[in-house]
């Protein structure tokens, strides 16, 4: 039931179902799996993306002085292979760096 595509009828009564999502604990925020992620959903995030970006420009210039401006918050996307060796990478540098500064630890 799990490679069913995320807007079959099944996963939509899913989501729709309280008693399921009573006994649960809230879900978090989660990527889209690539298996559900296509050329065209690329597509539109990008387009959100972009759109996002010029919302987030036009009210931060706009913004009084003082005030915090809005942050841009990209379509979450799929996680890939590279993503996780990426972060492996960085935690790696992080630790060494850590430990070359601060011995013992």
């Amino acid at each position: 039931m799990d490679r069913l595509p995320e807007h079959s009828h099944y996963q939509r009564a899913l989501e729709d179902d309280d008693e399921l999502h009573r006994r649960q604990p809230p879900a978090t925020a989660r990527r889209p799996s690539l298996r559900s992620w296509s050329a065209d959903r690329e597509l539109l995030a990008t387009l959100h993306d972009v759109a996002s970006l010029i919302q987030v420009a036009i009210v931060g210039v706009n913004t009084p002085k003082g005030k915090k401006a809005p942050k841009f918050k990209p379509v979450r996307r799929p996680e890939t292979a590279a993503d996780r060796a990426r972060r492996r990478r960085e935690l790696e540098m992080h630790a060494d760096n850590v430990r070359q500064l601060l011995p013992g630890s």
